[in-house]
């Protein structure tokens, strides 16, 4: 049987305390190794989205559709959805390089050109004259 430890930690002014169970963390060296596995998956992830992303977002923009077939009929202006798309993937790309303030910046911009791009009515062009 694991006994629980009593916790106290002082975050931002705030102090936290209770009762944490050390059953199933790993210990000692493995807890480390186990958090740098964590953190480097985490970081894959975040680039193989990026490289998703950021490749829709280009071929959105340099060919008017989109690459994913499930969102063709959904978006309405796939440059502006291409833009938004690179910009989210600029944020996912930059996160551990980039300060909290300005990827949140950059990636709310990046939701707000997919959404537009999602309900903002396609312009008719009128017909050419001969």
């Amino acid at each position: 049987m694991v006994e629980p430890i009593e916790v106290e930690a002082d975050i931002a002014g705030f102090r936290l305390c209770g009762a944490m169970s050390t059953g199933a963390m790993p210990t000692g060296g493995l807890r480390k190794v186990w958090g740098r596995a964590v953190s480097m998956l985490a970081v894959a992830v975040g680039d193989v989205m990026a490289l998703m992303t950021g490749v829709a977002g280009v071929l959105a923009m340099a060919t008017g559709r989109i690459a994913f077939p499930w969102l063709r009929g959904k978006v309405r202006r796939p440059g502006v959805w291409g833009a938004g798309a690179l910009l989210l993937a600029a944020t996912l790309a930059t996160a551990h390089l980039v300060p909290f303030g300005v990827r949140t910046v950059i990636g709310l911009s990046g939701l707000v050109l997919i959404g537009l791009g999602h309900v903002w009515e396609r312009r008719e062009m009128p017909p050419a004259e001969k």
